[in-house]
């Protein structure tokens, strides 16, 4: 079965012939598992189901080329806080979490 879907993070539009029936198909949308329903798929192929993200693209979008992150340094996330673990764990930093709990 064709199956087309856009990637979430390239935006093409990606088409992937899939051995799959519509009753699987059918079977997933009303509830069940994937990955019972259709273990002979690939991980890749079954996120493409999903996601509709290509073989491949999560790893692309996601690995850092090798190189392990650095827990401890001062590195924004996504929202843009920094994680400082020196200052989380001291008294200062448990009172200014404190303070912010009392505030919410």
């Amino acid at each position: 079965m064709k199956i087309t879907k856009k990637c979430p993070f390239t935006q093409a539009v990606n088409t992937l012939d899939l051995n799959i029936t519509q009753d699987q198909v059918d079977a997933w949308h009303a509830g069940g598992y994937i990955q019972e329903i259709m273990p002979h798929l690939s991980p890749d192929e079954r996120e493409f189901l999903i996601s509709g993200a290509a073989p491949g693209e999560w790893e692309k979008q996601f690995s850092h080329d090798g190189e392990e992150e650095d827990q401890d340094e001062d590195v924004p996330n996504q929202s843009g806080w920094h994680y400082q673990p020196d200052f989380v764990e001291s008294e200062e930093g448990h009172a200014a979490f404190q303070r912010m709990i009392d505030n919410a």
